[in-house]
């Protein structure tokens, strides 16, 4: 998150400096497109970061499974989503009903395993 927040102030000062060196209306639209750009960083930033987390009903109920097949990602990352998603057919039903309950997974992962 932090390294999101320095890109983001670092980009809106180059905007400042942008700023000062273009007249009339290509100013303001290119001020315009710049703020834009600034905040759609931010936006990424923290959906990308937050959007990774699981709940902790999933974290107790996928706990067994996390140490034994995907222990060597760590947690909330993406990579460990994809450990997840390819050992879908093996992980406990606590554990997948958690995660369709978490809306994680669609719930016909529940209903093939049934």
């Amino acid at each position: 998150m932090r390294g999101v927040e320095t890109n983001v102030v670092a980009l809106a000062i180059r905007v400042k400096k942008v700023e000062g060196q273009v007249v009339g209306k290509d100013a303001m639209k290119k001020s315009k497109i710049a703020l834009n750009l600034v905040i759609a960083a931010g936006a990424v930033g923290l959906v990308s970061t937050s959007a990774l987390a699981y709940s902790q009903k999933v974290k107790d109920a996928c706990s067994a499974d996390y140490g034994s097949l995907c222990a060597k990602y760590k947690q909330g990352s993406a990579e460990l989503r994809r450990c997840f998603e390819s050992n879908r057919r093996v992980l406990s039903t606590e554990c997948v009903q958690a995660l369709v309950d978490a809306g994680e997974v669609p719930a016909r992962y529940l209903k093939q395993r049934k």
